[in-house]
């Protein structure tokens, strides 16, 4: 009998010479073992499920761009909780100072957005688990009004293709964890903020989740899961080059509401492009 993931991709191994031979969308019957999809041996050759994902990005991508929505409900939770004054106050005059070097091109873009970054986690430093979460709520539920409808309905659209969804963004993954979930996305992956005991500590524990490492860590996770994706058939969404690494990791790329710099580069590759 015809299964419900009947019209999942699938592969074939060929264990002669151990070549893979793709098929695309073709209705693939699945055998069951002990009530689990498994896998139907045919001589030589082995049939691979295999899935296809689609990759968001977040910010400018999924949604409109906040003006510092992160930022400012940081800072406020953190007003409102009369902690660490002082240290919002050189906080903020640091983010001036950073801006002021950017604006001048005194310093890159990478290098703006890593200072920035590590800075950001700073703010952290003591803040609790259940603080967080209760934080990550409030910003999700702004991100609402902020979605944008064209890439919402895509989001939508893959999920009703059985693609798995994937949520990628430099946010902070203790936040982007919660947004992903209430937008229904399967995989998260974000930067991640080093944590003892109960209380973050303000540094970071991972990379920050952008430019190159938006692709070496999105294999890192779906290595993790033990995935079987066939990139080829994927697709990925992006607004700006920082997102151009993952952009080229699959075969369906699009450039979604692009900079100036990111939809040159999709014209000139021929890539797809909303907005």
């Amino acid at each position: 009998m015809l299964d419900a993931y009947a019209l999942m991709l699938y592969s074939i191994v060929d264990e002669r010479n151990n070549s893979l031979h793709r098929r695309t969308m073709l209705p693939a019957k699945l055998w069951r073992a002990r009530g689990k999809p498994s896998i139907q041996y045919l001589g030589r050759y082995e049939l691979i499920m295999t899935e296809l994902i689609a990759v968001f990005d977040l910010e400018g991508t999924l949604c409109y761009r906040g003006g510092g929505l992160l930022w400012r409900e940081v800072v406020k939770s953190r007003f409102r909780r009369g902690s660490g004054i002082r240290k919002i106050i050189i906080h903020v005059l640091g983010q001036i100072i950073l801006a002021l070097l950017y604006q001048t091109r005194l310093i890159s873009n990478y290098q703006a957005r890593v200072v920035g970054t590590r800075k950001m986690a700073a703010l952290f430093q003591g803040v609790t688990e259940e603080d967080l979460n209760q934080l990550a709520k409030l910003i999700s539920i702004k991100l609402v009004e902020r979605l944008r409808p064209e890439i919402y309905r895509m989001v939508q659209e893959h999920k009703r293709q059985n693609r798995r969804l994937v949520l990628v963004s430099g946010t902070f993954q203790p936040i982007l964890e919660v947004i992903g979930q209430q937008f229904g996305f399967q995989l998260i992956l974000g930067t991640k903020l080093e944590k003892k005991d109960d209380c973050y500590t303000g540094q970071l524990s991972s990379p920050i989740c952008f430019y190159e490492q938006k692709s070496s860590m999105l294999n890192e996770l779906i290595k993790e899961t033990h995935l079987e994706v066939d990139f080829s058939q994927s697709y990925a969404y992006g607004d700006t080059m920082s997102d151009r690494f993952m952009l080229e990791m699959v075969g369906n790329p699009v450039a979604a509401f692009p900079d100036a710099e990111l939809r040159a580069y999709a014209q000139e590759h021929g890539w797809k492009i909303i907005g």
